[in-house]
């Protein structure tokens, strides 16, 4: 009977993170960018009517900049994790050197009110 082969054990790739940079540019160039600026040349170039668009602003500036806020995000934690999996293609170890970070604080006072807020970690 032979003998039983051995298991080993491989560690999986981390995620190569081009999805979320290809995402967040498609975000930031399909829609952050164009919805901000037509929202811009509404709210500030008049229209037929000669009266200026106070719409354009809830309408197409406020979804371009989010659009553009979260197209940002996504290419700079798709750009962390690419060089986290080219850290781990090398065989070099990854170190995330976190400078600083913010997260959502809610609390309590004396008086059993709740504070809400945000936290920076250095």
């Amino acid at each position: 009977m032979p003998a039983p082969a051995a298991i080993t054990f491989v560690e999986a790739p981390p995620h190569k993170g081009v999805g979320l940079i290809v995402g967040g540019s498609l975000l930031v160039g399909l829609l952050g960018v164009p919805f901000l600026a037509e929202g811009l040349s509404r709210s500030i170039a008049p229209s037929e009517e000669g009266a200026f668009t106070p719409e354009a602003i809830a309408v197409l500036i406020v979804p371009g900049v989010l659009a553009i806020g979260g197209g940002v995000t996504m290419i700079v934690f798709g750009a962390r994790r690419r060089r986290a999996y080219n850290a781990w293609r090398r065989g070099e170890p990854f170190v995330n050197q976190r400078r600083g970070a913010i997260s959502p604080f809610v609390g309590r006072t004396r008086d059993r009110t709740g504070t809400y807020g945000v936290r920076l970690q250095f």
